[in-house]
């Protein structure tokens, strides 16, 4: 049963990557029947090489559905982003990001993907001092 199920996986692979000729139906596929959450379509890092390994499941891909909401980010690149992105990813053992420093996806996708898998993460935490008048503010209407 399992060897079918392989066959099969396998043989949907290859006939979504015969199919899906350009990278704007294999996106649109991966978005619309997979429900993945990708980079901006006109995104300079965003491959058809990237795609194809979205589909075979050789890189982390994220559904929609998984993401977190972000109320907060500090300034940042978006190589910092991509490199505590990878801390994370070596960290919990999970499958490569897909990208490399010199062929980024898009900040917000970035953002998404970070506090999607580390919520608590420095990029995300407010300074205290920063948060003083807010603290103040909530205190005076008690």
């Amino acid at each position: 049963m399992k060897q079918l199920i392989s066959e099969r996986n396998s043989t949907n692979t290859d006939i979504f990557l015969s199919l899906a000729s350009t990278k704007n139906h294999k996106y649109d596929n991966l978005v619309l029947e997979k429900n993945l959450h990708l980079p901006r379509k006109n995104c300079s890092g965003l491959t058809e090489s990237y795609l194809d390994k979205c589909y075979k499941g050789e890189v982390l891909a994220l559904k929609k559905d998984q993401i977190k909401q972000r109320n907060f980010q500090k300034t940042c690149s978006k190589l910092e982003i991509f490199e505590a992105i990878n801390d994370v990813i070596r960290e919990n053992g999970f499958k490569p990001l897909g990208f490399d420093e010199t062929n980024l996806p898009n900040k917000d996708w970035l953002l998404d993907y970070l506090v999607t898998l580390k919520s608590n993460h420095e990029f995300f935490q407010r300074d205290q001092k920063a948060r003083l008048p807010e603290l103040l503010d909530k205190l005076s209407k008690e």
